[in-house]
């Protein structure tokens, strides 16, 4: 199995876990699984992260319907959403003069740096599909 899709597998996995677990009473909180690291503040903060990468995403989505009726890889929305909140999570760190030097629990660095190593295997995964789903069309 290539490491494209281990990473997808992964991706997968976590999100269903993230979805999942407030139903069960459970909060996470990536890098950490302890209760109460972070305080409300940021996880303020990381819900609107969230909320402006996820509206985003729709937003290039919708315009590029309208625009161009081409077909895209199944990854494409969630290499957009990825990338949508690398975006927002960097302006919101300078925002907020968020040093790369701080303790991972204070720092959102450590999530976008996660979320930059799996946009770049989205990425090769999502060029490897578009080449296959183009290749017939010329």
């Amino acid at each position: 199995m290539r490491i494209e899709k281990l990473l997808l597998l992964v991706i997968c996995f976590w999100t269903m876990l993230l979805a999942i677990a407030p139903v069960l009473g459970f909060n996470f909180y990536f890098p950490f699984v302890v209760p109460d690291v972070l305080d409300s503040a940021q996880q303020i903060e990381r819900l609107l992260i969230l909320r402006s990468a996820s509206f985003m995403t729709s937003a290039y989505f919708t315009l590029r319907y309208f625009l161009n009726r081409k077909p895209l890889s199944s990854v494409s929305p969630i290499l957009v959403l990825s990338n949508f909140m690398i975006f927002f999570g960097v302006i919101s760190n300078l925002q907020n003069d968020v040093s790369i030097f701080e303790d991972p629990s204070k720092s959102n660095w450590v999530v976008l740096l996660v979320l930059v190593i799996f946009s770049y295997g989205l990425f090769r995964i999502h060029t490897k599909d578009t080449k296959k789903i183009f290749d017939k069309d010329w």
